[in-house]
């Protein structure tokens, strides 16, 4: 109780604890920062700034051990030596600028808990990708990093607009939108916001080795020749070709699969063929006697020398 009233410091009638002059103490940067070694210091951020307001945090409990994470499990006699034994009542007022001091012992076990809610993030960035934090840690240096990668990230991403407008449409369908009827100043519109917006999305698409597989993906469901369902799984009639997009990658890719994917290649990027009406398992039985031509055309690398040995030979 001694503890929990000393980091509420508007408490009236009460005379300060030593806990509660240190954090006082510690309230402002410059005193923080002039009388301990930074890394002994944080900094807590609010995300949306000081009109934010405080909140109320309490320990998170953990629901697959029932246990409070940060929080150490100590014998009866630990606790009666402890600085502070947290609960679940424990609380602890947290407001923009607020400063905890490591080397203070009940800041430095409030810490390890406070640090475990889902309302603190360890960075600026990683807050604003959090749904739910409502502060962060401050790290000057840190933030002023992260600003110059994501410069750098996005005068590497530019690179892209130079593609031929083919390419660059292939690198849409790769992010999901649809490219087939756009000009290419829209083509560019689009990624200019992606590259400012998501560049090292863009710069990820360039370097996956998969970036073709997935294009050809994309487009088989935008024809309709395989369906998406709810639950993101990829079907083509009566067969499941994966339950995520890397399995139903998985699946163009396995050469066991090669007459079935010929054809789905010449659906893509050939003359269109009408939708099977029969079931896929007697399509790939009559498949299996078909001409391997359309097998060549499934993107296999060992399958064009082959054909072309046939072709002389014969």
């Amino acid at each position: 109780m001694v503890a929990h009233w000393a980091h509420n410091p508007g408490v009236v009638g009460s005379s300060p604890t030593p806990a509660t002059k240190n954090n006082n103490h510690f309230s402002t940067h410059k005193n923080a920062m002039s009388k301990e070694k930074k890394e002994d210091i944080i900094i807590l951020r609010a995300v949306y700034g000081k009109q934010q307001g405080a909140c109320i945090l309490t320990p998170l409990k953990d629901m697959s051990t029932g246990r409070l994470r940060g929080v150490d499990i100590l014998s009866p006699d630990e606790e009666r030596k402890a600085v502070k034994v947290v609960d679940s009542n424990t609380t602890r007022r947290v407001f923009d600028n607020l400063i905890i001091n490591l080397n203070d012992p009940i800041d430095s076990v409030d810490w390890k808990w406070m640090k475990e809610t889902r309302e603190i993030a360890m960075t600026m960035k990683d807050a604003h990708s959090s749904p739910s934090a409502l502060f962060y840690v401050y790290k000057p240096d840190q933030e002023l990093d992260e600003r110059l990668e994501l410069k750098k990230a996005q005068r590497k991403a530019s690179e892209v607009i130079d593609y031929p407008v083919d390419r660059k449409k292939e690198l849409l369908e790769y992010l999901g939108v649809d490219a087939s009827t756009l000009r290419e100043k829209d083509v560019d519109d689009i990624l200019y916001s992606r590259i400012e917006k998501k560049p090292y999305e863009i710069l990820s698409a360039v370097q996956d080795p998969q970036f073709k597989t997935k294009i050809f993906l994309f487009r088989l469901v935008q024809n309709g020749t395989i369906r998406k369902d709810a639950n993101g799984t990829y079907r083509y009639g009566d067969i499941i070709l994966g339950f995520n997009e890397q399995t139903a990658i998985d699946y163009l890719n396995d050469v066991r699969n090669r007459n079935l994917v010929g054809k789905f290649y010449t659906e893509v990027y050939g003359k269109q063929m009408p939708k099977s009406q029969v079931s896929v398992v007697d399509e790939l039985d009559s498949l299996e006697r078909e001409d391997e031509d359309n097998a060549g055309g499934s993107g296999a690398g060992e399958a064009a020398p082959e054909e072309s040995k046939t072709e002389s030979e014969g």
